[in-house]
């Protein structure tokens, strides 16, 4: 018989123990350091989640705590704590000068990071760090010393896993929880006075996996299956009785399981059944739906990648030491107690990927779960190939040789993922060709990048001064100095620089922007990490050419004379205009009062106007425009540049674009506000019927509070049967917008109530302030204060109609 080989000696060596505690530094500075370089795509999500779970447990209102089907309760808990961190932190700061330097210096390393959410990642990043170092006991009773220290070098260095737990997310706590809760679920088939402990150590770890996402209720009939096979094995005469202890240990481990997740999730204590009810319905929902967003898998936007995506997402997110050690895993010993534990992880990770296989909505992360169960798996099969190695080289010291094995280990895993940092999600297998090929299979990009593309801009001269488009808004905007949209809400010509974003392009988000840059104009600066392009930067050139060639027909068309160019949208290239040309921007909503305004201003430069329209720009507003400089003049030109318009109108000597009201009445507010009068197109009604009300306004400029109008219907009795409070344009301008003798239109409609007598109504109405509910001070046209600071419209009646 062959002397088995000991890599691992019995007693515990000086510089073993300094390579371990060196591992586990390095494991906690791996996912506490870079925290404040990015934002994931769903972290925004589950920042205000949190927020609202802490309020709901501050209110009492603990229904509330139930945020979503995920459920996510770990993950909203680590966030709630952080809130409470950060608030402790600056109430106690200013007494305790070290604690208020330990704070800025950690907090400073935010950059454009919430300081909630960084706070929330250190949460589950020492979660997931202190996970992994538990796992090393369940390891050592399953697979001996050796197999649990290199498992958990394995499983703390590999990428997938590491980069996860760096983010305020689900899926890495949801992991860790899973990994401890199957490998001390299988410890505790060994019989001996630490079986009970790893048995309820395991429900534990499985209520606080099921409390976090769903998925992990396939645990449950993992467990179940594990602990009858661990019964039925056991034969003999009394394989009933085992078979009823394997019975109760499942129903042990379910009322510890169940017992965990009711304590921790406030909303379980006050309405379990509607809870469960919400939580399976929105399981069900998000499972049998592709998400809203597309996917894309081997060369192609998907709604569904189908059955063949699991597998491909896992062969490239594994390294190829796991890969390796699956497959040193045949060099395992022949059927014996640690191939029955192998067997049962197998059939777990087999079981979870046919489960994820089986929605319609997939993201490589969803089996992320069985990562930690593969690394374990791997480092069996590691330690295995050394031992058969060790075997054929005869004598070998156990201690040097594991001590160099896992520095070697170490090493080359290091090497691996340090060139992704801090973008860990960057990392794919190098042996099937990297990120290169994975961005041609899977949908990547989860934030990653947009800081840097972020960065590139704000070196730029005057970097606050530009407007930037992204697909990724609340990625890009955190780390942008500038002004920055969402792609496509603003008029192409608009933002000086796009920035396309790598999951979005492979989705075909926005069209318009994402097939007329990307792979057709070449960018300015582009975002790489590790073979991966994240981000491209573009400067804007939409309808650049063709402005510029309408601009200088203009600019020769009538040479010496004052023109004035309105432009229906805000174009970039406006900041680099240097001609002879007055331009002037009229974009936005089609109001009268906002058009009239806007044309008084541009025409009192001169009186020929060209108005330069754009496609598909506010193309209501264009024929408003059109419509009153119609009125005011005549079309005298015309040019048309690819599909850029201008029109030339001559105005009238006497041509002017004040709005004018039917009813003339002057009245004086105090803060430089003036009603100069209103329309009132009708003045009969019958109860429940709407009033429409157009007032007038005009003022010095803008005002420090914002006020609000209101316009009440008095009946005979002079009660009120009617009313409408609101700002000015129903927000859209507030007073504290106002421009100096701007006249600003506004429209109320009030409808009179149903129990209204007939009889003569008047129409009350004036300004107050929200917060004190004072009305502002008024005089009328003779300077009289008029009563109760309100205007009074008479004139108006209500009678009932047949």
């Amino acid at each position: 018989m062959r002397e088995r080989v000991s890599l691992f000696p019995d007693h515990t060596r000086w510089s073993l123990v300094f390579l371990v505690l060196a591992l586990v530094t390095v494991l906690l500075l791996l996912r506490v350091t870079g925290l404040g370089v990015f934002i994931t795509i769903d972290e925004r999500v589950w920042a205000a989640r949190s927020q609202n779970f802490h309020d709901a447990l501050v209110e009492g209102n603990l229904f509330r705590t139930y945020q979503s089907e995920h459920p996510g309760v770990v993950t909203m808990w680590i966030g709630a704590l952080a809130i409470r961190v950060a608030r402790a932190a600056e109430a106690f700061s200013p007494r305790l000068w070290l604690l208020r330097m330990l704070w800025n210096a950690i907090s400073a390393r935010s950059g454009g990071v919430a300081v909630i959410t960084f706070w929330a990642r250190w949460g589950v990043a020492l979660v997931t760090w202190g996970g992994i170092l538990a796992l090393y006991f369940p390891l050592r009773r399953l697979f001996g010393k050796a197999v649990a220290l290199l498992g958990v070098l394995l499983v703390g260095l590999d990428p997938f896993y590491l980069a996860h737990s760096r983010v305020h997310h689900l899926d890495a706590l949801l992991t860790t929880f899973v990994a401890l809760s199957i490998t001390s679920l299988l410890a505790s088939r060994k019989g001996d006075r630490y079986r009970q402990r790893y048995l309820i150590l395991s429900g534990i770890c499985g209520g606080l996996a099921m409390a976090n996402k769903s998925p992990a209720v396939l645990l449950i009939p993992w467990v179940a299956l594990a602990l009858l096979v661990d019964a039925w094995q056991r034969g003999g005469e009394a394989r009933w009785q085992h078979l009823g202890r394997g019975v109760r240990r499942i129903f042990v481990w379910g009322l510890v399981a169940a017992g965990t997740m009711f304590a921790l999730w406030p909303a379980m204590w006050v309405r379990p059944l509607a809870v469960a009810q919400k939580m399976i319905g929105g399981a069900l929902r998000q499972g049998l739906n592709p998400h809203e967003w597309g996917n894309y898998f081997w060369f192609e936007k998907r709604a569904d990648p189908g059955p063949a995506f699991y597998p491909v997402a896992l062969v490239l997110r594994a390294t190829p030491l796991a890969i390796l050690g699956l497959v040193g895993l045949g060099l395992c010993e022949k059927w014996d107690a640690r191939k029955r534990h192998i067997l049962l992880m197998v059939l777990f990770i087999a079981g979870y990927v046919a489960f994820m296989t089986a929605s319609s909505k997939k993201f490589d992360r969803y089996i992320l779960p069985i990562f930690p169960l593969l690394d374990v798996l791997a480092a069996v099969g590691i330690v295995s190939l050394v031992r058969h190695g060790a075997s054929k080289l005869g004598d070998v010291r156990p201690t040097s040789a594991f001590a160099v094995i896992t520095l070697l280990i170490a090493g080359l895993e290091l090497a691996l993922i340090l060139p992704t940092y801090p973008y860990y999600l960057a990392y794919y297998n190098d042996m099937l060709g990297g990120g290169p090929v994975a961005s041609d299979v899977l949908l990547y990009g989860w934030g990653e990048g947009l800081d840097e593309a972020a960065a590139y801009l704000n070196s730029k001269p005057e970097a606050s001064e530009l407007h930037v488009a992204a697909h990724y808004i609340n990625q890009f905007s955190p780390f942008f100095e500038g002004t920055a949209t969402l792609a496509g809400r603003a008029p192409l010509v608009e933002p000086d620089y796009f920035v396309l974003y790598s999951c979005a392009v492979q989705r075909q988000f926005v069209p318009e922007v994402t097939g007329r840059l990307y792979g057709i104009e070449e960018p300015e600066y582009t975002v790489r990490v590790k073979g991966l392009e994240y981000a491209w930067v573009y400067p804007n050139t939409f309808y650049r050419a063709e402005t510029e060639e309408v601009l200088s027909y203009i600019e020769e068309k009538h040479p010496g004379e004052e023109q004035v160019v309105i432009l229906d949208a805000d174009a970039a290239l406006i900041k680099d205009y240097e001609g002879p040309l007055s331009l002037f921007v009229l974009a936005g909503a089609p109001r009268d009062d906002f058009v009239l305004t806007m044309l008084e201003r541009a025409s009192a430069d001169g009186r020929r106007v060209w108005f330069l329209t754009f496609p598909e720009v506010f193309e209501e507003t264009d024929a408003l425009v059109h419509e009153h400089l119609d009125r005011q003049g005549e079309r005298v030109g015309e040019i048309t540049v690819g599909d850029v318009q201008a029109v030339c109108y001559k105005l009238d000597d006497r041509a002017t674009f004040v709005p004018r009201p039917m009813v003339r009445r002057l009245v004086h507010f105090e803060e430089g506000i003036r009603l100069l009068g209103y329309d009132l197109p009708a003045t009969e009604l019958a109860p429940g019927e709407t009033l429409s009300l157009r007032l007038y306004w005009e003022g010095d400029g803008a005002t420090e509070e914002s006020y609000h109008v209101f316009v009440h219907v008095l009946g005979p009795d002079g009660q009120v049967y009617g009313q409408d409070d609101a700002l000015p344009q129903q927000g859209w301008m507030p007073t504290t917008r106002w421009q100096a003798d701007a006249v600003i239109v506004d429209d109320h409609r009030v409808t009179v109530a149903k129990d209204a007598p007939p009889g003569e109504y008047s129409i009350a109405l004036g300004l107050y302030d929200l917060e004190t509910m004072q009305r502002l001070f008024l005089l009328d046209a003779e300077g009289e204060p008029l009563e109760q600071d309100q205007i009074l419209i008479q004139g108006m009646r209500v009678s009932w109609r047949d």
